[in-house]
């Protein structure tokens, strides 16, 4: 996304300008050295935070322990704490980054600059989002887009506002986002801001492009390239092709070719890579597809793929090398050259594994599955959609890991939020103390009544936090339980004709929806005889044939739980459409199988 990497830099800008500002109307000859000795130390910091952040560190802290002795202004004293914060982050240390920041804003008694104090909320946040706290991201930058609207200048309130709508669009808040990014375009549109008002309609068309409302998206796209245009600024300007190429991808492939060759126009000789890249990737997959009237478009698409994969290796871009080999294998698998893909495939799934990008992983695996049904190897395919559960398993665990690591960093925010006023107000009553000798036993107490309920508040929400957390992984472990006897049943479903027969007939045409289905009609169905299906039961791990087709009953119901189109059903609706007679038998089935009541397992899916 465009707009989101500069929205950073764009507030920063502004709280240089500021900085002058406040010290031009303090003009002074030592002050003024002292300022510029900081600025040009911090210019040195900026400078280099990105490819040493060590060094940038070394300024950024010579900054602070300057603009601190000689008591400059809060604006430039942020902006060396924001320099440190920059080069811890680029050193890989987000927690520190955001510890830096937080302590300074902890630590001042009282913003008399309100600039000052917008720019700190706004940092939090940013660096609270890097550190994936989306929680406290929004809670800091809602803060400063309050602050700023009251107070802010309009290119500072442009920039919060616009950063804020992305952390409502990260939290699947579409329309709030969009109401923020008209409102910043109103007031962009108002001071004149081109490069505010270009970023704002970038964020208006990737809303639209999540709606899927592509012919509204390019609208919005269009209206920024127009702008980007006025400031030539190309990166920006590649970006936004590339964004209107996107919108093309389907309906129009010779459009959304047009448009990535213009951004590859624009760096003719490749010294942007991430446009390079992104733009030659997006180009192969049209060849790939084959929607082209072009001849020859496989080979296109290979030697694309090829110049990609060169760049990525040469300038180390690992995360775009599987997605590489995976083209290449989607390409020779076209061509009817099974084993070369099946071999592009595995590469491009070992290398995602090294990286741990395992997103990557799954849609790598999911797209390598017509390989090994084309060949009917149906060995292979329990075994890759073994693989391809697992590594879902694992999605599961991490994003529910984020989500609690999450909560727990939100708490020890607003704990440390609450012992600063806690503490700000215990110094407050020590000074009244110096005067009012009388009240220091009242004073004390209700110091230590605060204390004691602060001190209790905080251990019920640690026990809150562990019983949660607690429930959380034992509901993973029953889940894994319950799915393991699944997997067992669906590798063995393909050994033996009966059983593979079974299993043939139950999935494809699921008899069991019939509340009257008996056994005496699979085995007419299917001609064998009791003793057969007897066999074929216990090998799937099942007793009789009644708790096999629960089983299967159950499965139907944990599947429309979790297809939003059965949002509006009720569970007693479900329950008789996947073919359970009565609702006694259906809540004690599913409860034995999975451990849970249906209504609380159909609200956990939906949180």
């Amino acid at each position: 996304m465009v707009h989101r990497y500069y929205i950073f830099h764009l507030a920063l800008v502004v709280a240089v300008c500021s900085v002058q500002t406040a010290c031009d109307s303090n003009p002074g000859r030592s002050s003024g050295d002292s300022l510029g000795s900081v600025t040009s130390l911090l210019d040195k910091a900026d400078s280099l935070s990105k490819a040493y952040p060590d060094s940038s560190l070394v300024y950024a802290d010579s900054a602070l322990a300057l603009s601190v002795r000689m008591s400059l202004p809060d604006t430039l004293h942020l902006r060396a704490i924001n320099a440190r914060a920059e080069a811890l982050l680029s050193a890989g240390k987000p927690d520190s980054a955001f510890s830096v920041v937080q302590e300074y804003y902890l630590q001042k008694e009282s913003w008399s600059d309100s600039s000052a104090l917008t720019m700190a909320l706004f940092y939090m946040g940013w660096y609270g989002y890097q550190n994936t706290h989306l929680n406290a991201a929004y809670k800091y930058i809602s803060e400063a887009v309050q602050l700023a609207e009251r107070v802010g200048p309009e290119q500072k309130r442009c920039g919060i506002m616009t950063f804020y709508a992305d952390i409502l669009e990260d939290m699947g808040r579409y329309e709030e986002a969009q109401e923020w990014l008209f409102k910043a375009i109103r007031i962009s549109e108002t001071s004149g801001d081109t490069f505010s008002l270009a970023v704002a309609h970038v964020g208006v068309g990737h809303i639209f492009g999540y709606l899927d409302d592509n012919i509204r998206s390019r609208e919005y796209y269009r209206k920024a390239l127009g702008l980007i245009r006025q400031l030539d600024e190309r990166e920006h300007l590649c970006a936004v092709l590339g964004d209107i190429g996107l919108t093309y991808r389907h309906s129009n492939p010779d459009s959304a070719l047009f448009y990535y060759n213009q951004a590859l126009e624009l760096d003719p000789d490749g010294h942007n890579k991430r446009v390079s890249v992104i733009s030659l990737y997006n180009k192969a997959n049209i060849h790939a597809d084959g929607k082209l009237a072009i001849p020859n478009q496989l080979d296109i698409a290979t030697k694309l793929y090829g110049e990609v994969l060169k760049i990525c290796e040469d300038n180390g871009i690992k995360s775009g090398i599987p997605k590489v080999y995976s083209g290449l294998a989607a390409v020779a698998y076209q061509r009817g050259e099974y084993a070369l893909s099946e071999a592009l495939y595995r590469k491009g799934i070992e290398l995602c594994e090294q990286t741990g990008d395992i997103h990557t992983t799954v849609s790598i695996l999911r797209a390598s599955r017509p390989v090994y049904e084309n060949r009917n190897d149906w060995a292979a395919l329990v075994k890759l959609d073994s693989k391809i559960r697992l590594v879902e398993d694992s999605i599961s665990v991490a994003e529910k890991r984020i989500a609690i690591n999450d909560i727990e960093w939100t708490y020890q925010l607003e704990k440390k939020e609450l012992e600063n006023q806690s503490l700000k107000k215990t110094l407050s009553f020590e000074t009244r103390i110096s005067h009012l000798r009388m009240f220091l036993l009242l004073i004390l107490a209700v110091a230590l009544i605060v204390t004691l309920i602060l001190s209790a508040r905080n251990r019920r929400l640690n026990k809150g936090l562990a019983t949660a957390y607690n429930k959380l992984m034992e509901q993973y472990r029953e889940e894994r339980k319950t799915r393991q006897p699944l997997l067992q049943a669906s590798e063995s479903a393909y050994v033996g004709s009966v059983e593979s027969r079974l299993c043939d007939y139950l999935d494809k045409e699921k008899p069991f929806l019939n509340p009257e289905l008996r056994a005496s009609d699979v085995m007419n169905q299917l001609q064998i005889t009791q003793q057969e299906l007897q066999e074929a039961l216990k090998k799937q791990g099942f007793s009789n044939f009644n708790a096999f087709i629960n089983h299967l009953r159950v499965q139907e119901v944990q599947s429309r739980f979790e297809d939003p189109g059965f949002d509006h059903h009720t569970i007693e609706a479900i329950a008789k459409d996947a073919g359970f007679k009565s609702r006694s038998t259906f809540y004690s089935v599913f409860e034995a199988t999975t451990g849970v009541k249906p209504a609380y397992y159909r609200s956990q899916l939906r949180k």
